[in-house]
């Protein structure tokens, strides 16, 4: 009974895994036939290595659908059309372009989807029964691919153009080169001490050098301000020049015409002047011969007059008691 038992638990979850496996693939195939398609034509003018036959299609990065047919376009071999199906509800836009991209290095390659910009013109059908086509663009991989020829021929030709130039001429004086640069090296390396005095002089140099600029600008500084003085200077003077000129202006004037006025007056002047000494002649005669004696006379006993004043001013100032008490004789003491 207990081997019957197991036997049957074991068919009884068996039948479950079945179930749940048929349930599963059942669900997938109804929600895949509940989705509207739409087929695209892709076009592509490179080769398309590595597509298959339900291979994935994405949309910028997710899976929207699968491949359906790969074929040859008839009389033109050049180009590969790929027909896919993805969900209609896909924003393909008239602007999207389609690229074939390998899937890590497994060598399985898939179509990838590009979407256009936003709120652009959806790709659809212009006629019905018509099929849109998405432009193809090449990938990476692919332009690596077709420009690999055109870089190995480049290659190819610089590696000539080197063989040429590093011919046994050039490779000798090339080796000349670099003996004449290991010298020059051996050369500095023994002259280094001499070489770091160099540059200690230049450092001390450059340090003098910094000093006189400053010197150079504190110069620079005085001579501005002599240079300011010196404006202003020459500004008074031609301020002095302009009123000189006006006072020479109006000197010029009062010689022309007050000067000229002055002299003719001083000759007026000069005239009765000499009509009065002619007149006073008789008077100044007589003032002469007599007047002089008179005015001698009168001088000395001015002369006479001066010194009792000054003998009187001297007892004033060194004895004013005697004016007033009169001089008397020191009394002797009585004993």
């Amino acid at each position: 009974m207990e081997i019957r038992a197991r036997y049957v638990a074991v068919g009884v979850f068996t039948l479950l895994v079945v179930m749940a496996g048929f349930g599963y693939v059942w669900w997938k195939a109804r929600a895949s036939l509940d989705r509207q398609w739409a087929l695209y034509d892709i076009y592509f003018q490179a080769p398309v290595s590595g597509l298959t036959l339900n291979g994935e299609v994405q949309f910028n990065g997710i899976k929207v659908g699968q491949i359906r047919e790969i074929d040859v376009v008839q009389g033109d071999p050049s180009r590969v059309r790929v027909r896919v199906e993805i969900g209609q509800d896909t924003p393909v836009h008239v602007d999207a372009v389609a690229k074939v991209e390998p899937k890590g290095i497994t060598g399985v390659s898939f179509v990838q989807i590009l979407g256009g910009k936003a709120g652009g013109k959806l790709l659809r059908p212009e006629q019905p029964g018509q099929i849109p086509v998405i432009p193809s663009m090449r990938s990476e991989l692919a332009e690596l691919f077709a420009s690999a020829p055109e870089l190995m021929n480049r290659a190819i030709l610089l590696l000539n153009s080197l063989n040429e130039v590093l011919d046994a001429d050039n490779r000798k004086a090339l080796s000349e080169i670099i003996s004449n640069v290991r010298d020059v090296t051996r050369a500095v390396a023994e002259q280094r001490q001499a070489i770091g005095r160099t540059i200690g002089d230049a450092g001390l140099a450059a340090r003098n050098l910094a000093e006189a600029s400053g010197r150079l600008r504190d110069m620079a500084g005085r001579i501005e301000n002599i240079l300011d003085r010196a404006q202003s200077t020459f500004d008074k003077a031609d301020t002095a020049m302009d009123a000189a000129k006006g006072t020479f202006s109006r000197a010029e004037t009062f010689i022309d015409q007050d000067l000229s006025q002055a002299a003719r007056s001083f000759r007026s002047l000069a005239d009765n002047l000499d009509l009065a000494v002619k007149d006073s002649s008789p008077g100044v005669a007589s003032f002469s011969n007599e007047g002089l004696g008179n005015l001698n006379r009168l001088l000395r006993e001015a002369s006479v007059l001066v010194g009792a004043l000054e003998r009187l001013a001297w007892r004033l100032e060194s004895n004013p008691q005697a004016i007033i008490f009169g001089d008397r004789m020191p009394e002797e003491p009585i004993r």
